[in-house]
């Protein structure tokens, strides 16, 4: 009878962890295609593929012309997604000319939550409310 109740406990709450949305992020989750969402100043988007690569591109909203592009590399592991050289986009007015990408590039590790049970973000900033999210 003992056994019976802990299996009817342990399905209980596996139910309750699935509908709460506490389904881990895997490396295998990760790559796809990310558009920045709250920015009103840059559209922000993320490729990133399977062989440990990504490319970033920005475009301003203004004149909607590119601020941005380039390739990186990045890795997984403790629900972190490190990037080697991102620029961190923080909803600043990128200018037409930046001298040197290498000076605004860095190394950045961002969380990789989901929402609800499939949807994948990447948290930029917490307080601001920027993040990549999982489009494809």
């Amino acid at each position: 009878m003992i056994q019976i109740g802990r299996i009817y406990n342990i399905l209980i709450l596996s139910l309750l962890l699935f509908i709460s949305g506490c389904i881990p992020v895997f490396k295998s989750n990760i790559h796809g295609v990310y558009v920045g969402q709250n920015y009103t100043n840059n559209i922000d988007t993320l490729i990133i593929m399977e062989n440990g690569t990504y490319q970033q591109i920005v475009y301003r909203k203004e004149d909607n012309c590119l601020a941005h592009k380039h390739v990186g590399t990045w890795d997984y592991s403790d629900g972190y997604i490190n990037f080697d050289s991102l620029l961190v986009n923080r909803n600043e007015k990128l200018s037409e000319l930046v001298e040197s990408w290498n000076e605004v590039l860095m190394r950045a590790s961002l969380p990789a939550r989901r929402k609800g049970n499939f949807e994948i973000n990447i948290i930029v900033d917490y307080d601001s409310n920027y993040y990549y999210k999982k489009i494809d």
